[in-house]
């Protein structure tokens, strides 16, 4: 229980505090949120670190809500720089209304202030944008699989045992810490969200006056992105919790078999993810994606609901199972998270980015708790959970398919 509070504490900013993250980004700026944001995921880890140091469980709970506080901004800092370095209203082209890659910002100067209906909106290639994403999903994840190793093997190699792997982390969040002060003393006022999205001389109130005027002008096919995301998250996070004691107890492969296809899930999504980013860049069509991806996700786990049992843990239905879930998600983060860019206005587009990890956390927090009842309800056998999650994809596929019907309205 103890151990599960640490991750509890983590966790528990993680549906408000994106949202938050994203309106003081566009309140303050980015220059002055990756300063901010590194400095609480900095002192949280040394809080942490001091904690273990000195085995003080209390202080240590003070750490990983701290860094938690940090960890669930840094991630929406993330897109929001890339979604600045890579979407600029004032070098836009103008495109025909007819691409397939449909969606885009108004490249006016002045958009923060226009209507904001389907029809107006352009297409062109994002500029590398679902490319830059797809490389920070997979630079992050990779990072995670690593994390996942060397703590202990850290541990092994240093006289301090546990607390040198909290100091060695430490470090490693002091160069986070560092890449803040950079990007806080080179960017330039002028080109830093939110200064380019406003006239340098509005203040705050009046840029919150705008935001709140830019949200209200949100249209259906942006909150269909966020059911989307919300349903296709939830089922990929959901299995990987989940995976190694369903593979091991429905499907009899020993745990270490199990953690491995769990990693192959992983790996997958994680390596697809940069080259899914290149293809949405330069084909676009991104409904078209998620409609693919969301079918290939549910028809991955109708594969492993119909198999049950086996004596090789690679036989191809595990294996080729835990490759083709893992390239369905790989489509989906990049894809969805450049198009919500693309649509959204630039005065809101961090907070549009945080509410993109809000509305995760709140999907894993509400399926985690009937995943779990479902296990224990039917004794420990996870085909309820199997049903549950292929339900939940099927309904992102119908999801999908409605976000379709809206493109082809808007466009005629």
């Amino acid at each position: 229980k103890r151990f599960g509070l640490l991750f509890s504490f983590q966790e528990l900013p993680g549906i408000i505090i994106p949202l938050a993250s994203g309106s003081i980004i566009t309140l303050i700026s980015t220059r002055s949120s990756a300063l901010l944001f590194s400095s609480i995921v900095l002192l949280g880890q040394i809080l942490c670190a001091i904690a273990v140091t000195y085995s003080s469980y209390a202080s240590l709970l003070v750490g990983r809500f701290i860094f938690g506080l940090g960890d669930s901004t840094v991630v929406v800092l993330q897109g929001a720089l890339l979604a600045e370095f890579f979407i600029r209203p004032n070098s836009l082209p103008n495109t025909d209304t007819n691409n397939a890659n449909y969606g885009s910002i108004p490249n006016s100067s002045n958009a923060n202030s226009q209507q904001r209906t389907p029809n107006s909106l352009k297409s062109h290639q994002s500029f590398g944008l679902s490319s830059a994403y797809g490389v920070m999903i997979a630079f992050s994840r990779v990072c995670s699989l690593l994390s996942m190793g060397l703590p202990a093997w850290i541990a092994s190699v240093c006289p301090g045992g546990l607390s040198c792997v909290m100091w060695v982390a430490s470090l490693v969040c002091f160069t986070s810490f560092l890449a803040g002060i950079t990007l806080f003393l080179s960017l330039n006022r002028r080109t830093s969200a939110p200064e380019y999205v406003h006239e340098a001389s509005e203040s705050i109130s009046e840029r919150f006056r705008h935001s709140v005027a830019a949200i209200l002008r949100i249209d259906s096919i942006q909150f269909l992105i966020f059911l989307e995301w919300m349903f296709l998250s939830t089922v990929f996070f959901s299995f990987l919790h989940f995976s190694v004691d369903l593979l091991s107890t429905r499907h009899q492969v020993p745990i270490i078999q199990a953690g491995l296809l769990g990693s192959i899930v992983l790996f997958t999504a994680s390596v697809l993810s940069p080259f899914i980013g290149v293809f949405v860049d330069r084909f676009g069509n991104r409904s078209k994606i998620i409609l693919f991806a969301s079918v290939l996700q549910m028809l991955s786990l109708i594969q492993l609901t119909l198999y049950h049992t086996t004596t090789d843990y690679l036989s191809h239905p595990l294996w080729i199972f835990a490759v083709l879930f893992g390239a369905s998600f790989a489509f989906v983060p990049v894809t969805l998270m450049s198009y919500m860019a693309l649509l959204s206005e630039i005065s809101i587009l961090p907070l549009m980015l945080g509410a993109f990890k809000s509305v995760e956390n709140i999907g894993l927090s509400i399926a985690h708790v009937i995943l779990g009842s479902s296990v224990d309800a039917s004794y420990g056998q996870y085909d309820v959970l199997l049903y549950i999650l292929t339900s939940i994809s099927l309904s992102a596929t119908l999801a999908t398919l409605i976000m379709r019907s809206q493109e082809t309205h808007a466009q005629t």
